[in-house]
């Protein structure tokens, strides 16, 4: 059955860092996804220029690589000033998206990472989530970013818990990668955790630990069936 799924990214990049493989491989599937980029920049002219260029380029890339049923949602917050805007006006824009698109399965940045959108951005979306309001939602899981996940330090906060693995091939992964190529100014070169060699070793762990070649991890929050 055809699920509508979406994606909750704080920051553009998010989405194919954490779940890229996730994406390509349910969109193969003939599902409906949507990918809600929460915030943009301070800088108005970025927002303008930059990310309209990326949204083509984005376009262009999904193209190539035959995605269907992947759709943009861009809410246009301020970077790294989520923590400034009040809570209210956050859950009803967040809200609006939700009775849009009426997701089945939900994705969302992991609460402990380091960068404080990502954070609030869980919060929100949470709040979103109640199913005597939004019954529609069926499975709840959050995914992990490299540079952002793992370098929390206080060990009581650090607490992404994969029990949900999703097994890839190697196309999946070279098309992981060849989304990535969107985010330029974002990558570089190895040991730098938003490498491509970076990626592909953290596929390659997940993989590992479930038998498998490549693999993305996530925890799943809530299953209803």
């Amino acid at each position: 059955m055809k699920q509508n799924i979406l994606i909750v990214a704080p920051h553009p990049d998010d989405e194919i860092l954490g779940c890229g493989g996730y994406l390509l491989k349910k969109s193969y599937e003939s599902n409906h996804i949507m990918v809600l980029y929460v915030t943009t920049s301070t800088d108005g002219d970025w927002e303008d220029s930059y990310t309209k260029s990326k949204s083509l380029e984005r376009d262009k890339i999904y193209l190539q690589l035959k995605l269907k049923g992947v759709q943009s949602k861009y809410m246009n917050f301020p970077a790294a000033s989520l923590d400034s805007i009040n809570k209210k006006e956050l859950i009803l824009a967040f809200s609006e998206i939700f009775k849009l698109h009426m997701p089945n399965i939900v994705l969302l940045p992991n609460p402990s990472d380091i960068h404080s959108d990502h954070a609030i951005c869980f919060e929100i979306a949470s709040k979103c989530c109640k199913p005597f309001r939004q019954n529609y939602v069926q499975q709840i899981m959050c995914y992990e970013t490299l540079s952002e996940t793992d370098i929390a330090l206080d060990s009581r906060y650090n607490n992404f818990q994969p029990n949900y693995f999703l097994t890839l091939p190697s196309e999946i992964i070279e098309a992981k990668l060849k989304l990535l190529s969107i985010y330029k100014t974002e990558i570089n070169s190895f040991p730098f955790p938003r490498s491509f060699d970076a990626i592909k070793a953290q596929a390659m762990t997940r993989g590992i630990q479930v038998g498998a070649k490549y693999a993305e991890a996530f925890q799943l929050l809530k299953l209803i069936e």
